[in-house]
């Protein structure tokens, strides 16, 4: 039976060879992946920059990709609707983590706005979440890879520093928009807002990039009081000005697709997104 890593159990006896293969689904995962194995292993990235995750389709050199690989780590929680398509081509052999799933991450769940049965799956925009997956692969990495164990453990304690680092100077950089309604092109920042106490003013799409109803669209034309346009950069963004035509926009990237590479990715991410939505403050 396939070794799904929900929870971590026996890799002691997992040889690891200097081509372990580690496939990971979507930027923000291989993001924190790369950063925590750097020095030892280099992730592949199946769904690339710029692509739309929700509407994205495998090529055959990626399913290729996923038959060979060691680890296979997701996201989880339908961000990567193509995987039960393919779950059963996956070696036996192979060790999948979700790290959407799981009881380490069970108590900051939160539901799709629009859909309450229906886990929300961008928990990656949590400082304390994005602590939570790197704890989680790094044990993967340990464990598989123990002659690597000090570069997995060195990389890890950089990472968590700089996540806590970024989550104070966060928190200080967004205090002047706490009033303002921030308006979403797509609806994926909600753990982002929970975590630094910000004010949601509605979505042209939810989490999973459905459009919104005429009733939401609705509610977002006739919102009162400081709002603001918040733009994926792969997203139009005509309909949301349309709507609401007086107020900022800013553009951010909630994929980290454009840091990719950068030291401590996770930390940047979390940063680019506190730095872009600054820039929604009242004049």
């Amino acid at each position: 039976m396939r070794k799904f890593s929900l929870i971590l159990s026996c890799f002691a006896s997992a040889a690891v060879a200097d081509d372990y293969q580690i496939v990971t689904s979507i930027a923000p995962v291989q993001g924190l992946v790369a950063e925590l194995a750097a020095g030892a292993q280099t992730p592949e990235l199946l769904v690339p920059a710029g692509a739309d995750p929700h509407e994205f389709s495998l090529r055959p050199s990626q399913i290729r990709s996923l038959q060979t690989a060691d680890l296979i780590v997701l996201a989880g929680n339908g961000m990567e609707p193509w995987w039960d398509d393919v779950a059963d081509l996956v070696s036996a052999d192979a060790t999948v983590l979700i790290l959407g799933s799981g009881p380490s991450v069970a108590q900051y769940a939160v539901p799709m706005r629009q859909d309450p049965g229906v886990r929300d799956p961008h928990m990656w925009t949590d400082p304390d979440v994005a602590g939570i997956w790197a704890e989680r692969i790094t044990l993967m990495l340990r464990a598989i890879d123990p002659e690597n164990a000090g570069t997995y453990d060195t990389n890890l304690q950089s990472t968590l520093l700089a996540l806590a680092e970024v989550a104070v100077t966060s928190q200080a950089q967004l205090a002047p928009i706490k009033d303002v309604q921030l308006v979403f092109g797509h609806d994926s920042l909600q753990y982002f807002e929970l975590a630094f106490g910000l004010k949601f003013g509605g979505a042209l799409s939810d989490a999973h990039g459905t459009e919104a109803g005429a009733q939401t669209v609705s509610s977002i034309a006739g919102l009162e009081g400081p709002a603001c346009l918040v733009i994926d950069i792969n997203e139009a963004d005509d309909h949301g000005h349309a709507l609401i035509e007086d107020a900022p926009s800013v553009q951010l990237d909630p994929l980290g697709s454009t840091l990719l590479g950068q030291p401590n990715f996770a930390a940047a991410l979390i940063a680019h997104l506190a730095e872009a939505l600054a820039s929604c403050a009242p004049s």
